[in-house]
């Protein structure tokens, strides 16, 4: 059955070779909510300034969690599709004061892309793996196939108290976590995140943090350290992402297919 479900989604985005030069995100129509309260959590695809909401259909879910302090539910029922009427949104039950995590992995892709777009792809998002792969191959000239996969978070906080869960890593291949509760960045004026691949930590890893709302923001690029943790400016209020992007090859020695990750994690300021 998964094997039948992998082999549709791969089939359907054949057909957009370069969807995943998009960023992808979650967005919660509140990220500082009150108690006894609903909160909707859309799925964007796009750029900050010029996003659509994402085909979200149950067979490209692998996995998608609501977290608290003292439990983690499977919400992957609670889902309602995109439709030509409705957007694709999950509703989540926030009920309790504390943060609140929203967790979501999807199924494999596929893109195929010309040598040119490929390379320029992969220097423009750091890719350092795939390249490095590519020239030890004499591949660069060559179509770049790509598989991959999108993995989010948002982080949304009910009422004064905040928990540290929001500080946990959740199991994301690829995954960006805060290194100190973020909804305290804000008075320190400093967003510090850690970026793991495969649980471990992952340095040279470039990170963008982007304003969404907003259309002059420009935003910020830097890179993981040797122990894999990013800082960025923050002193403004706003909906914010931070995303990053992974690859390797899933061949060392054939090097034409690669397996590439991308995780973002939202958070905000209202």
């Amino acid at each position: 059955m998964k094997k039948h479900i992998l082999c549709i989604s791969l089939l359907i985005s054949a057909f957009s070779a370069t969807v995943n030069a998009h960023d992808f995100w979650l967005q919660p129509n509140t990220f500082n909510a009150s108690q006894q309260t609903a909160v909707s959590v859309a799925f964007k695809v796009g750029h900050h300034h010029d996003s659509e909401n994402w085909d979200l259909q149950p067979f490209r879910i692998v996995s998608l969690y609501h977290h608290t302090n003292d439990k983690k539910q499977d919400v992957s029922s609670q889902i309602i599709s995109r439709t030509a009427l409705t957007p694709g949104l999950v509703k989540l039950n926030v009920s309790s004061e504390g943060t609140h995590l929203v967790s979501f992995e999807s199924t494999e892709s596929i893109s195929r892309l010309s040598a040119e777009k490929f390379n320029a792809y992969a220097k423009e998002e750091g890719l350092t793996a795939i390249i490095a792969n590519r020239n030890a191959l004499n591949n660069a000239d060559k179509e770049g196939v790509e598989r991959y996969s999108r993995r989010a978070k948002a982080i949304i906080q009910v009422g004064d108290t905040t928990t540290d869960n929001a500080l946990m890593p959740v199991g994301h291949s690829l995954e960006i976590v805060p290194v100190d509760h973020p909804y305290e960045a804000l008075e320190n004026g400093k967003l510090r995140v850690k970026v793991l691949y495969m649980g471990n930590a992952l340095s040279g890893a470039s990170l963008d943090l982007t304003r969404l709302e907003s259309e002059t923001h420009n935003p910020q690029a830097t890179k993981t350290d040797e122990n894999g943790i990013a800082e960025f400016n923050l002193t403004q209020s706003g909906k914010w992402m931070v995303n990053t992007i992974w690859g390797t090859p899933a061949d060392d020695k054939t090097g034409d297919e690669f397996v590439t990750y991308f995780s973002s994690l939202t958070l905000g300021y209202e």
